[in-house]
């Protein structure tokens, strides 16, 4: 079935792969075709320029999918890509702004929202302005540069010995520098073709640069198709969970029995989530506000 992946993450992420009679993965410099990266949203899959990837697929004998239709590879090498490069250097910007030793090579994978291994939207507009560059546009190729692709280069690779090669694939492994949620977006307005760089996927993992309350299970549900009545349901139980548990072990009375604004809060935060996402408002805006919303309700009663 397809997608062949996912959803992963707070956005759901879904993906497709390359099946021959095995995974070809993550092995080698390579192009990732349309099809290859998506979300799951309440239209369903969305892939590269918003194709929805059910709607778009190649069907043969017995409506059975045997292509990618418009979102196939096949058509990038018939047309290729014809754009201006821009080449943003994330780890000569830090080390202008102090936050990076000079003998570094790469930024740190990020753990938390404000880890430098980030790179935000106004980061990238800062190294525009400091590579002095024209501000970046429709059509253009934005490549990062995080400094990862040193530690597992072929030409440094075949020179370690097997301890450093096990250090060089457990920093691989435990994830990558990148474009924050805002940077994405930000690129998106500018209606850029495609991005690059030297990390397996681009984007910062696993912190990034927002964070949820009572909202993520909300969103969850209502990416696998679920109406929004349950869908708030979920996520009220998903942001209660934890204190009910804490409390049955604790030994004390649930706080679903006592006189707080505990499960309101949850409720406001995923009712909040579940209407902006569907008159399909920005994610990362629905999610903040609903966030906010339900922390501002839980902090004013204790």
């Amino acid at each position: 079935g397809t997608p062949t992946g996912g959803p992963f993450g707070k956005n759901a992420l879904v993906y497709h792969d390359e099946l021959v009679t095995t995974q070809i993965g993550q092995i080698q410099t390579q192009f990732d075709g349309p099809g290859h990266i998506g979300v799951n949203t309440t239209k369903g899959p969305m892939f590269y320029n918003g194709v929805i990837s059910w709607d778009a697929y190649e069907r043969g004998a017995g409506n059975q999918v045997v292509g990618m239709g418009p979102l196939g590879v096949e058509h990038v090498g018939e047309l290729g890509f014809v754009c201006r490069l821009v080449v943003l250097d994330a780890v000569a910007y830090r080390k202008s702004q102090g936050k990076l030793s000079a003998a570094a090579e790469m930024l740190p994978i990020p753990k938390q929202p404000g880890d430098i291994g980030i790179v935000t939207a106004d980061d990238v507009q800062a190294m525009v302005k400091a590579q002095g560059l024209k501000e970046i546009g429709s059509g253009d190729c934005v490549a990062l540069h995080t400094g990862q692709g040193n530690t597992w280069g072929a030409t440094r690779y075949k020179s370690m010995n097997s301890e450093q090669r096990a250090a060089a694939r457990a920093i691989f492994a435990e994830g990558e520098p990148g474009f924050g949620i805002s940077a994405c977006r930000y690129l998106a307005s500018r209606d850029i073709a495609l991005t690059m760089g030297d990390t397996s996927a681009n984007d910062a993992q696993p912190g990034n640069e927002e964070m949820g309350y009572a909202v993520l299970g909300t969103a969850k549900a209502l990416a696998y198709g679920v109406t929004p009545v349950p869908a708030v349901t979920m996520g009220i139980i998903t942001g209660c969970v934890g204190g009910v548990i804490r409390d049955v072990l604790a030994g004390r009375p649930s706080i679903l029995m006592r006189p707080e604004l505990y499960v309101t809060a949850a409720a406001l935060s995923s009712a909040l989530c579940a209407a902006g996402m569907m008159i399909d408002a920005p994610r990362g805006l629905v999610w903040t506000l609903a966030g906010a919303a339900g922390f501002a309700l839980r902090a004013s009663a204790i």
